[in-house]
């Protein structure tokens, strides 16, 4: 339990370091997030795949990590790496990212065993000003996921899991 809560500040404390902000105009912070969590989950042996885009003549990327054999059904747990505006992002969203993580170490256990294969993926451009459109990772990797005719029992989007108070001196992030 100490090492999962150890795993889970590095990874919230690593996002949220990034400078400047991860979002849509920095791509090199947006990188610097995907090549983390790309990194961590090729710690694992598990398959990945980055999923590269293309907005405004920009490229972006869905980082991806498969659990399971790829005969099964599917089921999608996501969460995005980018920010709104130029902020750290600790609760929205470094915590789902730390949580998807942790969950990628929890399932590189019991892998063999799945009922259903598990992908795991980071998106990006999940926020103003692409939010709502089909520019954000999401659209991007459901549309190729339809264009596939991939079998998607479930998608579980990780959204803002850590926590938040404005009371003084009541966290440590940002």
């Amino acid at each position: 339990k100490e090492e999962m809560k150890r795993r889970l500040y590095a990874d919230v404390e690593f996002l949220t370091s990034i400078k400047p902000a991860r979002n849509h105009s920095n791509i090199s912070s947006l990188n610097k997030a995907a090549d983390y969590i790309q990194k961590e989950f090729k710690a694992l042996k598990c398959a990945t795949a980055v999923q590269k885009f293309i907005v405004d003549g920009k490229e972006y990327k869905n980082i991806v990590a498969s659990f399971g054999t790829g005969n099964k059904p599917r089921i999608i747990v996501g969460a995005h790496y980018d920010v709104a505006g130029n902020q750290p992002g600790a609760d929205d969203n470094a915590s789902a990212v730390a949580g998807l993580l942790e969950l990628a170490r929890m399932l590189d256990k019991y892998k063999n065993e799945l009922k259903y294969q598990v992908d795991l993926v980071a998106y990006s451009l999940e926020e103003p000003p692409h939010f709502a459109t089909q520019d954000m990772g999401s659209a991007v990797h459901a549309k190729s996921l339809k264009e596939k005719k991939v079998n998607v029992k479930a998608m579980i989007c990780l959204e803002m899991i850590g926590y938040f108070s404005d009371r003084p001196n009541s966290q440590n992030f940002p």
